[in-house]
Protein backbone atom coordinates (compact mmCIF):
# COMPACT_ATOMS: atom_id res chain seq x y z
CA UNK A 1 0.00 0.00 0.00
CA UNK A 2 1.27 3.72 -0.79
CA UNK A 3 4.49 2.02 -2.78
CA UNK A 4 3.72 4.35 -6.09
CA UNK A 5 3.12 7.90 -4.13
CA UNK A 6 5.94 10.50 -4.10
CA UNK A 7 6.74 10.60 -0.61
CA UNK A 8 7.90 14.11 1.28
CA UNK A 9 10.57 12.40 3.73
CA UNK A 10 11.90 14.22 6.48
CA UNK A 11 15.60 12.87 7.98
CA UNK A 12 15.61 12.04 11.71
CA UNK A 13 15.68 9.40 14.72
CA UNK A 14 13.97 6.24 13.43
CA UNK A 15 13.26 5.08 10.05
CA UNK A 16 10.22 7.25 7.94
CA UNK A 17 8.75 4.46 6.51
CA UNK A 18 7.60 3.10 10.18
CA UNK A 19 5.48 6.47 10.83
CA UNK A 20 3.78 7.89 7.61
CA UNK A 21 1.27 11.10 7.87
CA UNK A 22 -1.69 12.07 5.92
CA UNK A 23 -2.25 15.13 5.92
CA UNK A 24 -3.93 18.35 3.75
CA UNK A 25 -1.43 21.41 3.06
CA UNK A 26 -4.30 23.65 4.74
CA UNK A 27 -4.64 22.17 7.57
CA UNK A 28 -3.32 23.70 10.97
CA UNK A 29 -3.03 20.64 13.10
CA UNK A 30 -1.23 18.72 10.03
CA UNK A 31 1.21 20.91 10.09
CA UNK A 32 1.72 21.51 13.85
CA UNK A 33 2.20 17.39 13.93
CA UNK A 34 4.57 17.69 11.88
CA UNK A 35 6.49 20.67 13.59
CA UNK A 36 6.04 18.57 16.32
CA UNK A 37 7.52 15.65 15.01
CA UNK A 38 10.78 17.54 13.57
CA UNK A 39 11.04 19.43 16.65
CA UNK A 40 11.83 15.73 18.36
CA UNK A 41 13.98 14.72 15.74
CA UNK A 42 11.74 11.50 14.70
CA UNK A 43 11.95 10.54 10.87
CA UNK A 44 8.49 10.67 8.98
CA UNK A 45 7.15 10.25 5.58
CA UNK A 46 4.02 12.57 4.32
CA UNK A 47 1.33 13.10 2.22
CA UNK A 48 -0.49 16.31 1.44
CA UNK A 49 -3.64 14.85 0.18
CA UNK A 50 -5.32 17.58 -1.47
CA UNK A 51 -2.27 18.31 -3.52
CA UNK A 52 -2.60 14.98 -5.07
CA UNK A 53 -3.14 14.76 -8.94
CA UNK A 54 -7.13 13.61 -9.56
CA UNK A 55 -5.92 9.96 -10.62
CA UNK A 56 -3.97 9.90 -7.23
CA UNK A 57 -6.71 10.86 -5.38
CA UNK A 58 -8.84 8.78 -6.82
CA UNK A 59 -6.43 5.39 -6.01
CA UNK A 60 -5.79 6.46 -2.51
CA UNK A 61 -9.77 6.66 -1.76
CA UNK A 62 -10.02 3.06 -3.21
CA UNK A 63 -7.53 1.77 -0.48
CA UNK A 64 -9.33 2.83 2.20
CA UNK A 65 -12.76 2.91 1.17
CA UNK A 66 -12.93 -1.70 1.94
CA UNK A 67 -12.02 -0.45 5.70
CA UNK A 68 -14.20 2.09 6.01
CA UNK A 69 -17.52 2.07 7.75
CA UNK A 70 -19.13 4.15 4.99
CA UNK A 71 -18.43 6.29 1.92
CA UNK A 72 -15.05 8.59 2.95
CA UNK A 73 -15.97 11.97 3.46
CA UNK A 74 -13.53 13.65 5.47
CA UNK A 75 -11.24 15.04 4.15
CA UNK A 76 -13.18 16.44 1.25
CA UNK A 77 -10.19 16.06 -1.43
Amino acid sequence: MFDSYEWNTIEGKGNAENLTLLSLSTCGFCRSARQYLKDREVAFRYLELDTLPPEEKTELKGEFKPNSAGALLFPPW
